[in-house]
């Protein structure tokens, strides 16, 4: 067995520290495994040279990293390669697609409704209210992008990718495989913030807020790692909760102004809440939510 203990060296702007060892009794094919850390290295450097993919993801890197195979050939390599890993990117981009314009775009196009209400009350879509120099490029400029990942069966796994920016963050676990092929799923959450500015300018976006006052678009990424394809996927449980939300909201608007119908003929006599049954609250709605989620499916 012959081991390498603690080989530190520089390379692509880094810092770099290697551990290992190689088991021999089958010369043929041996068996090996290997530690890595990598601090501050140039990530599209990095990508460029072992990962043969160039202008992608740029930023300064932190990594760390558990490999073990068998044999020193490419086959043998990509078919036994096991590990584990860590990336964490600050301050960089991704090249050459735009997340958060794709899933603008695909949202108003599948919930239809909410963009041709707004319209007939002369009000903006969403992208309408975002900065164009956020919209108009194909990059996504992030604060961080970092997740935990598995290495197998010629894949990359990862149970939890985050992208973090200014405005919005995104959530994906899936695939990265070999072959560069993208198969990840997750969400991209606004900014209470954002999410907030939208409803104060546009009313009937307040139906797509989650309870924690954001903005909640299911999504998944195809494609491959140098052709991005961005898909939003909106599940019935989505359409279920934008209808409720606006059900809630239509409901609360026609009991309020049947309380103030009710004051304004009881002079100053107190007002009696009016209690209509779950039947009657459920048809106040049905004409907006029409409206709302028409094309929407």
């Amino acid at each position: 067995v012959a081991n390498l203990q603690d080989f530190t060296f520089k390379a692509f702007t880094g810092a770099w520290k290697l551990a290992g060892d190689v088991n021999l009794a089958d010369k043929a094919r041996p068996r090996w495994n290997v530690t890595q850390s990598v601090a501050d290295v140039d990530t599209n450097a990095l990508l460029t040279m072992f990962a043969s993919v160039s202008d992608v993801l740029f930023g300064a890197g932190n990594q760390s990293l558990q490999l073990g195979g068998v044999g020193f050939k490419t086959d043998d390599i990509l078919a036994s390669v096991k590990g584990s890993g860590k990336i964490d990117v600050s301050g960089g981009r991704l090249e050459g697609v735009n997340l958060l314009s794709a899933v603008i775009e695909q949202v108003e196009k599948r919930l239809g409704g909410i963009p041709a209400l707004a319209a007939q009350a002369g009000l903006g879509s969403i992208k309408d209210y975002i900065p164009a120099d956020e919209l108009n490029v194909r990059t996504t400029s992030f604060e961080r992008f970092a997740g935990d990942y598995t290495i197998g069966g010629r894949k990359v796994n990862f149970q939890n990718l985050g992208l973090v920016t200014k405005q919005w963050d995104a959530g994906l676990r899936g695939t990265v495989g070999f072959d560069k092929k993208l198969d990840m799923d997750g969400e991209m959450i606004f900014s209470q913030k954002r999410s907030a500015s939208l409803v104060e300018k546009n009313k009937y976006l307040r139906y797509l807020v989650d309870a924690d006052g954001r903005m909640h678009f299911p999504m998944a990424l195809t494609g491959s790692v140098t052709k991005p394809i961005p898909t939003v996927k909106l599940t019935q449980e989505f359409y279920d909760n934008v209808a409720r939300r606006a059900l809630e909201t239509v409901a609360q608007e026609q009991l309020d102004k049947l309380l103030n119908k009710k004051k304004k003929g009881d002079g100053d006599a107190p007002a009696k809440e009016p209690k209509p049954g779950q039947k009657e609250l459920e048809n106040l709605g049905r004409d907006v939510l029409d409206q709302l989620l028409r094309g929407g499916k």
